[in-house]
């Protein structure tokens, strides 16, 4: 699809004067340490690059990532303490990793005030990031080879507070029951279809356990339905018809049809009611760390570098560029729109993109 300027809905988002700026100057605390130019890139790059304020410094783009969730979440319980987090997948933001233990180790050799600090071993959980989101979705737990999460790592999710979502491709309507049952022994609530990837329409979805009981917590849920994309609806109102018409607990959508046309706050509290007429939870879903030349941001003369915050495309997701997600730039289009989400009556949001620090990391090594 080519690059098309959005003119009439950006201007949607726009317009929340104090309670944006408020966000925003949250959301600019979040950028790494010596991540202020495009990280190294290719084999044989110096994962350490100098600069007069800071020599040697190796970014920590984890802890840049989680500070982000963290601002987001921050200013979601300030402005409406029932409005849930949902982080898709990174899981290694919860607990402490390997790489940030090595990080924290290099810097304290470079401490020359004395102070000798103990580092927090790796699998620490980070409590305060861990506070500020409500559940995690899983990628892949029952009809894969290898689960996402461990059966103990579960566990320990639903120890520290948080609500264990999932999403699973069965391939076949056949092993939705058993994946079912599987997924409630652990206390998780499931998404499940009988496709092989994303979801895409609602033709392959299962509401397995239908609920007649109001769903106001996340907790309260027994399924889940994650729709990936809704281009293949004929139009708005399709769509929407389409998902009023069932009896999902949870649903996880996006705030635009076809990334142009936002939903309405009516639009959005029709969907809070299902079928049957019981209260249900109504998320959006929200990328914070790639753009796409679709959305309602995007203007026709951007190009890689150019703002300097865009940076590689996608090669498997035509239109999809890897973003400096720490870049006041981009945090200000996140800032607009979360705060649209919130303004349109969402119950929460789903986060997504949080393990593209994997990426950074292993471009940057600590020896």
């Amino acid at each position: 699809m080519g690059r098309r300027t959005r003119t009439g809905n950006a201007g949607f988002w726009c317009g929340r004067g104090a309670v944006l700026a408020a966000l925003t100057s949250v959301l600019l605390l979040s950028a790494p340490v010596g991540a202020q130019q495009p990280p190294p890139r290719g084999p044989g790059a110096d994962p350490l690059r100098t600069s007069p304020a800071a020599p040697l410094e190796v970014p920590d783009y984890r802890n840049a990532l989680r500070q982000t969730v963290t601002a987001l979440g921050t200013f979601a319980r300030n402005k409406n303490p029932y409005f849930s987090i949902v982080s898709r997948s990174g899981l290694g933001l919860i607990v402490k990793g390997e790489y940030e233990v090595k990080l924290e180790e290099l810097k304290r050799l470079r401490t020359t005030d004395g102070l000798q600090v103990p580092v927090e071993p790796a699998g620490t959980v980070m409590r305060q990031y861990a506070k500020l989101i409500d559940g995690v979705i899983l990628d892949g737990q029952f009809c894969v080879e290898i689960p996402t999460a461990s059966a103990a790592f579960v566990q320990m999710l639903r120890e520290t507070g948080l609500t264990v979502l999932s999403a699973d491709h069965c391939s076949t309507p056949q092993t939705l029951p058993d994946a079912y049952r599987t997924a409630r022994r652990q206390g998780i609530i499931p998404h499940l279809d009988a496709g092989r990837g994303p979801l895409k329409d609602l033709s392959m979805a299962a509401v397995i356990n239908e609920n007649a009981d109001n769903v106001v917590t996340l907790a309260d849920g027994r399924n889940f339905l994650l729709l990936d994309s809704n281009s293949g609806a004929p139009s708005k109102k399709h769509w929407l018809d389409q998902l009023q018409a069932t009896n999902f607990d949870i649903i996880a959508i996006d705030p635009f049809y076809r990334d142009v046309e936002p939903l309405t706050p009516a639009e959005v509290r029709a969907l809070k009611f299902k079928k049957l007429g019981a209260r249900r939870l109504v998320l959006a879903r929200m990328d914070i760390t790639h753009a796409f030349d679709t959305k309602y941001y995007w203007k026709s003369d951007w190009k890689v570098g150019e703002p300097r915050w865009l940076e590689l495309p996608i090669l498997s997701q035509p239109g999809a560029f890897e973003v400096q997600y720490w870049n006041p730039e981009w945090q200000a289009i996140l800032g607009k729109t979360f705060a649209g989400i919130m303004d349109l009556g969402f119950d929460g949001v789903v986060l997504e993109g949080l393990d593209v620090y994997r990426a950074r990391e292993a471009a940057a090594p600590i020896k």
